[in-house]
């Protein structure tokens, strides 16, 4: 609408509450969490123990994926791994910032100066893993940014409030260490 009060993202979502619209919690996607191979192509960030983990499919020009950033700090022993997944077709120079991103000295730190406080990483090039989690978040059926896979293989599309990742995060984790036992 003209306030900007809905987001159309595969399904209808109401921006001032960041609940679904047409599609409720129980409706997310269920993959594979993505191997120890894949995972190298990520960004990794450990926070406290880092027991618990989490993937974020992320634009660097999504303002969304900026706004999940942000919540992302409220998190403790967790360990993220984003994948860089620019798009194009609405943010033309976000491939090149994802490059840029990646080809600087430290992945982690460009990414969160950018995210966070728009401050450009240096225009740099090296071989760089962006094609590549294009094609595997697509693989996935990741259709926009943000998206989050959860331990267990939860598939969430959209941003999501602290509370509500703290408590799918937990539920995740402990699904996953009861079945490994």
């Amino acid at each position: 609408d003209v306030e900007g009060g809905y987001f159309i993202f595969g399904r209808l979502d109401d921006m001032g509450n960041r609940h679904g619209v047409t599609a409720e919690p129980d409706s997310r996607n269920v993959v594979r969490f993505p191997g120890e191979k894949k995972k190298k192509n990520a960004i990794k960030e450990v926070k406290g123990n880092g027991q618990r983990k989490l993937v974020v499919f992320s634009d660097p020009d999504c303002p969304y994926c900026a706004r999940l950033e942000q919540t992302l700090i409220g998190l403790d022993n967790v360990t993220i791994y984003t994948f860089l997944y620019p798009l194009e077709q609405l943010h033309p120079t976000a491939k090149s910032t994802a490059i840029n991103i990646w080809c600087s000295k430290d992945p982690s730190k460009a990414l969160k100066d950018y995210m966070l406080a728009k401050i450009k990483p240096e225009i740099k090039t090296c071989k760089n893993p962006i094609d590549s989690n294009i094609a595997f978040g697509a693989g996935f059926g990741v259709q926009g940014t943000p998206s989050i896979i959860f331990e267990d293989g939860t598939l969430i599309p959209g941003a999501m409030s602290l509370e509500a990742i703290e408590q799918q995060l937990q539920k995740s984790h402990d699904k996953v260490v009861n079945n490994a036992k």
